[in-house]
């Protein structure tokens, strides 16, 4: 089960929802809880209850901003839906696939983004699933697969930019060039015009 440093406001948070919100979120909350493995911490990132890898046992954190723990999953509600971001799956295809498949397996309707699941009511979540892939990834995993994916954004990334400078170089070429051209017509036109002028001193 996860330790809680934040629990006073992980209760505040849950403590203001409406009745059937709170309802929503604790029963997902309560499967999350027993099927986490160890090491997560609960606590409240992002405006959200978050289940995190604590600095003490990841201590460059999210590069996104390295004050933040590495996050695993966010559980929030919306107006319209609870929302449970599992990042776990946004960095591992494979285990995001067979969550998709079982889920469908299971009859429910899945409303699902690249990582977000959006849940309107308990009766179409099985929540047996959510444990699951709760259980199915163990702190040492989530980071290997989360420095791999920064490992491998490296190269995309410089290879953005290159591509990004290469149009920014050629209007460089293209206006620098544009600016010798009036340079020289500049200088060309006063010689033209003394070269038309008539020679009257005779």
């Amino acid at each position: 089960m996860a330790r809680s440093p934040a629990g006073p406001s992980v209760t505040s948070y849950l403590e203001a929802l409406p009745d059937g919100q709170r309802q929503l979120v604790g029963a997902l909350r309560d499967a999350i809880r027993a099927a986490l493995p160890d090491g997560y911490i609960e606590c409240m990132q992002y405006g959200m209850i978050g289940y995190v890898v604590p600095h003490d046992l990841y201590a460059p954190g999210y590069h996104c901003d390295p004050s933040q723990p590495l996050p695993f999953l966010g559980l929030g509600a919306g107006k319209n839906a609870c929302s449970l971001h599992l990042f776990g799956l946004y960095l591992d295809e494979t285990a995001r696939a067979d969550f998709e498949a079982a889920w469908r397996a299971s009859g429910k309707r899945l409303d699902m983004g690249k990582s977000c699941v959006r849940i309107r009511t308990l009766a179409e979540c099985p929540l047996e699933i959510v444990s699951e892939a709760v259980a199915a990834m163990p702190v040492a995993r989530l980071v290997a697969l989360y420095e791999r994916s920064r490992t491998d954004a490296a190269p995309r990334a410089a290879a953005t930019r290159k591509a990004a400078k290469k149009p920014a170089e050629k209007a460089a070429s293209k206006a620098s060039a544009k600016g010798i051209s009036k340079a020289d017509t500049a200088r060309a036109k006063p010689a033209r015009a003394a070269k038309a002028r008539p020679d009257r001193s005779r």
